[in-house]
């Protein structure tokens, strides 16, 4: 194995692990059985999916394209494998960017609600 494909799996790895850490943290905080998925431009969310998809969607979606990637290393030339690599380091870290940032929002939005809810 080339440092390359150690750093880019070790990235893949952690980025699974830090997933995962995000969502038992603030899946803690969430207790609502619906989460928003996606806001609209005014700030407010326009569709809900349930707590467990909603927390777990990207673990599963960063492992699927992640695990694909790997993949399909096996089946490039080894001159033209690097650049997967780099791709997979790549999705890796938006996945944990963007899991981050969701699970912040949504635990955000989620405690507003609760407030709303018992004032």
């Amino acid at each position: 194995m080339s440092g390359l494909q150690i750093l880019a799996l070790t990235v893949f790895v952690l980025a699974l692990f830090v997933i995962v850490a995000s969502t038992i943290h603030f899946g803690g905080r969430i207790r609502l059985a619906r989460i928003p998925m996606h806001w609209g431009t005014g700030g407010n969310p326009t569709w809900y999916a349930p707590r467990k998809i909603g927390l777990w969607w990207q673990f599963y979606l960063t492992l699927a394209i992640c695990a694909w990637l790997i993949i399909l290393t096996r089946f490039v030339d080894s001159g033209k494998v690097d650049p997967l690599w780099w791709i997979l380091m790549f999705f890796s870290a938006t996945g944990v960017a963007t899991h981050f940032w969701h699970d912040n929002a949504v635990s955000k939005w989620a405690a507003r609600q609760q407030n709303m809810n018992s004032a």
